[in-house]
């Protein structure tokens, strides 16, 4: 049985593969019925407080990117 998302949560898993300004950790989330990607990147506050920093990109997007349609928009031009 294949694992399925609870609606508004999120998982992360450590990036192994990890080169200098990737995130240290990658998932997905699902929030209102939509699907996004989750980067979470570990950090140090100036007093000492380590934090995570998160970053959530809708996926329809990024695979709209990845296919080359990076700049579509509603206005057509004639």
């Amino acid at each position: 049985m294949a694992y399925e998302m609870k609606p508004n949560t999120a998982s992360l898993f450590k990036n192994d593969n990890r080169e200098k300004l990737q995130p240290h950790n990658k998932g997905s989330a699902l929030i209102d019925g939509k699907e996004y990607w989750v980067s979470g990147w570990e950090n140090q506050s100036a007093n000492g407080v380590e934090y995570q920093s998160l970053k959530f990109q809708l996926k329809e997007l990024t695979d709209a990117k990845k296919q080359g349609f990076s700049d579509m928009s509603d206005d057509v031009p004639y």
